[in-house]
């Protein structure tokens, strides 16, 4: 009899739960802390740029601007490294090496948002929110998978509420249980990145610029836990 191929640890639903609470965390601090920008969910930056270059506020357009300069920087980045390790090393070796690459993006990452949290306040924007941008990039192009083959994202929420919603009429009025059972998962998912924005709006008034440390040590956390043979 065929065994079910076991998912690894990184394409668990409460590993992608616990990257979404980070997602939430750095939108809602970036938006709160550093200029009222979001530095995960390019959407809204697009529509101040926009809004800023028509009415002629420079100075907002260039903050807007700023978050998704970075995020792209850090897909780019993102998919060099996966190229990288596709095309060099046996099969073996490259899932050895791709469970190691996803650890140390959870690690740089953290020490992004570390970093973040010792840039005062009385600097400008720019740098924090360029360092919170690349850090989303580099997660959402690193765990873009949960329960094998479900596709989400653990930085911005709308192509998760899609899902949601399509996979809930799927289970609800089709009857479909696998998909009933998705979403959920799914539902999960969305209420994870709310926890991390509400978290963060707790956490500004004792932690401040800090806000986003307890975000990385989290995600030190998730790359131990990967760091451990077979997972």
């Amino acid at each position: 009899m065929t065994q079910t191929p076991r998912k690894s640890m990184t394409e668990q639903v409460w590993f992608g739960m616990l990257l979404t609470v980070v997602g939430g965390m750095m939108d809602a601090y970036s938006f709160l802390v550093r200029g009222g920008v979001f530095a995960t969910g390019q959407t809204g930056n697009f529509v101040i740029l926009a809004i800023s270059l028509v009415t002629g506020d420079h100075a907002r357009a260039g903050r807007a601007l700023v978050p998704v300069a970075g995020f792209w920087i850090g897909i780019f980045a993102s998919r060099h490294i996966l190229h990288l390790l596709q095309t060099r090393g046996g099969r073996t070796e490259r899932a050895d090496r791709h469970r190691a690459w996803k650890r140390n993006i959870l690690i740089a990452e953290a020490l992004f948002l570390l970093i973040v949290g010792l840039i005062p306040d009385s600097m400008l924007d720019v740098l924090p929110n360029s360092l919170i941008s690349f850090a989303a990039a580099l997660q959402f192009c690193s765990f873009r998978h949960f329960d094998g083959s479900s596709a989400f994202a653990s930085v911005f929420v709308t192509g998760n509420m899609r899902s949601t919603a399509e996979k809930y009429y799927e289970g609800l009025v089709l009857r479909d249980r696998a998909s009933l059972k998705k979403a959920l998962e799914y539902t999960g998912i969305l209420a994870a990145f709310f926890a991390g924005a509400i978290l963060t709006v707790f956490l500004v008034p004792h932690l401040g610029t800090r806000t986003l440390w307890p975000g990385a040590v989290l995600l030190l956390l998730l790359a131990a836990v990967i760091s451990r043979p077979g997972r």
